[in-house]
């Protein structure tokens, strides 16, 4: 029998570390190469929203393998963190090694879905993901707070790992029904996630005046910001 919370789980885990690591390496590349700041903001968003096409590519022509759906996923969570990390980028920050602590809330969501709706009922199943629905929400709120009150950086961290968590619960609910098909869904979950990352990237550069009312600081270096005309 399968069991999709052991395969999914990993999987879901790999693609927000993917992420994380992904925006640190863009907002690396960005105190690197520093002309990268100078470009439009939508040209800047290309590359993810490549990635993004590619995946879109990819998952049709899978046809039920399940490579195919994990190197789907796998390059909607680049992608999102590429977007992610061009927001960085434009704040001029190299996020700390600290700021993967901001990550354990998204996970530990994910590993308690799927531990509450594994071996029950259908009604106990629907219950379990509205309300883990209704947590990622939370978490995204508190990031929101977090980012807007205390520390934007680590607020950053709670909203965009609670964006990548929140098509979870919707898409391992279909796989707890059709766990033949558990990978197709998981690969859903990563143009859910991307889809979300990426509008609110793209409405945080499109305002850029909140890129200049953020003073990011984790605790490190490299919490400078820029001041830079908005584009």
């Amino acid at each position: 029998m399968n069991k999709p919370q052991l395969k999914i789980f990993p999987c879901y885990l790999i693609g927000l570390l993917i992420m994380a690591v992904s925006a640190w390496a863009i907002s690396l590349l960005y105190s690197q190469v520093t002309f990268l700041s100078r470009l439009h903001w939508i040209v800047q968003l290309l590359p993810p929203l490549a990635l993004m096409i590619a995946a879109l590519i990819v998952h049709p022509v899978s046809k039920g393998r399940t490579g195919g759906y994990l190197f789907s996923y796998f390059l909607n969570a680049t992608a999102s963190g590429w977007a992610i990390g061009v927001l960085l980028g434009e704040a001029a920050i190299i996020p700390p090694p600290q700021v993967l602590a901001a990550m354990v809330p998204a996970a530990a969501l994910g590993l308690i879905l799927m531990l509450f709706s594994r071996n029950s009922s259908k009604a106990w199943r629907i219950a379990t993901i509205v309300t883990f629905s209704v947590l990622g929400l939370a978490l995204i709120g508190g990031g929101i707070y977090v980012w807007c009150v205390h520390c934007p950086l680590a607020g950053c961290a709670f909203v965009f790992s609670g964006l990548f968590y929140l098509p979870l619960p919707f898409c391992y609910g279909k796989a707890l029904s059709n766990p033949d098909e558990m990978y197709r869904y998981l690969s859903y979950t990563g143009f859910g996630a991307f889809i979300l990352i990426f509008l609110v990237v793209m409405f945080i550069l499109s305002e850029g005046e909140i890129l200049d009312g953020l003073d990011f600081d984790f605790g490190g270096e490299g919490g400078k910001k820029k001041n830079k005309p908005v584009k």
